[in-house]
């Protein structure tokens, strides 16, 4: 699902309408994965914040003060699937633009292994991140609503970071790729995440709300790239076998659609 530049997607909602409540706050230890395309972690609880403010912790609230500009740069690994047919056709074919989705309505999970990165002076190496949407071909603007899923191994300060950067409010690539569309936050969550990008085996574990798995390639005869790593990232069309998220807000059950993996490399504006 890389709908962002589509020719009548011409108008970009301003991002992040809405938060939902808050949520206790429960973070447990960092731990390294063993190998560089997997993720563990634990299941947690964490609060919610605005996403126009950074977050500060106090006890087991938030409290909001504004984002100060600071350097970021995250790179790695990306999976993602959608309900569309394979090959998505939201997706640049051959360097040509991508179209509407399969069915009018993109439901989808996008998931980010971190190998390289930092936020000022905080390290986020190893993190992972997941996010699941959907958004309407047909609603002006077609915002996507969203629920984040942050690494439970994080400490508070990277899980802000984690937020701020992949909901684009940090600024800078991420931003400029996908979170400018976002319309709607429903929730961000600390889960247990278990990511695999080996290719041949991608999976997606975020807790019990999200699971995705993949192991067919899809091989076009012209090259297929993705708004949301950034289309100077071409990478492998695949066939999902499951994509379920079961969230709140988000619930679905789907087989046999479209799946992309390839790298990332995303940083701040400065």
């Amino acid at each position: 699902m890389c709908a962002i530049d589509r020719g009548e997607r011409s108008q970009v909602p301003k991002p992040w309408r809405s938060l939902m409540t808050a949520m206790a706050l429960t973070i447990g230890p960092r731990r390294r994965p063993d190998a560089a395309v997997v993720a563990e972690s634990r299941p947690g609880r964490r609060s919610l914040h605005s996403v126009d403010d950074h977050p500060s912790p106090v006890g087991d609230v938030m409290t909001h003060t504004q984002a100060p500009a600071r350097v970021w740069a995250v790179r790695g690994s990306y999976f993602e699937a959608c309900n569309c047919d394979a090959v998505c056709p939201c997706r640049s074919i051959g360097g040509r633009p991508g179209g509407r989705s399969t069915e009018g309505i993109c439901q989808f999970a996008l998931s980010w292994l971190i190998k390289d990165g930092h936020a000022a002076d905080v390290e986020l190496a190893g993190l992972a991140v997941v996010l699941a949407g959907f958004y309407y071909d047909d609603e002006p603007g077609s915002p996507w609503q969203v629920v984040l899923y942050v690494d439970e191994r994080a400490a508070a300060t990277q899980q802000q970071w984690l937020a701020d950067i992949f909901l684009g409010r940090a600024g800078g690539t991420t931003l400029r790729n996908f979170a400018a569309a976002i319309g709607e936050v429903h929730a961000v969550r600390p889960a247990h995440i278990s990511l695999d990008h080996t290719p041949g085996r991608w999976r997606v574990r975020a807790q019990d709300w999200v699971t995705v798995s993949a192991a067919h390639p899809v091989d076009p005869a012209e090259s297929v790239a993705c708004a949301i790593p950034g289309f100077d990232h071409p990478g492998q069309e695949l066939r999902a076998d499951l994509l379920q998220v079961a969230d709140a807000a988000l619930r679905w059950t789907i087989r046999g659609r479209c799946g992309f993996a390839t790298n990332f490399d995303y940083r701040s504006d400065r």
